[in-house]
């Protein structure tokens, strides 16, 4: 984000199952993110991952 930006706010709701799921990974990591954090970082990956793949399509 550049400076001055603000981030926008997105509310989302998880079924428990899956927020057990995303708990359990951010239980695992040393750095211990908070779950909007975690969140976040799934989400860039998520949606590197589907560029890369998008890519390779083309």
């Amino acid at each position: 984000m550049k400076a001055g930006e603000r981030a926008g706010q997105v509310a989302v709701r998880f079924p428990p199952s899956l927020l057990d799921r995303v708990d359990a990974l951010r239980a695992e990591r040393l750095d211990e993110p908070d779950r909007s954090t975690f969140i976040r970082e799934l989400v860039a990956l998520g949606i590197e991952v589907l560029e890369q793949r998008m890519k390779g399509r083309k």
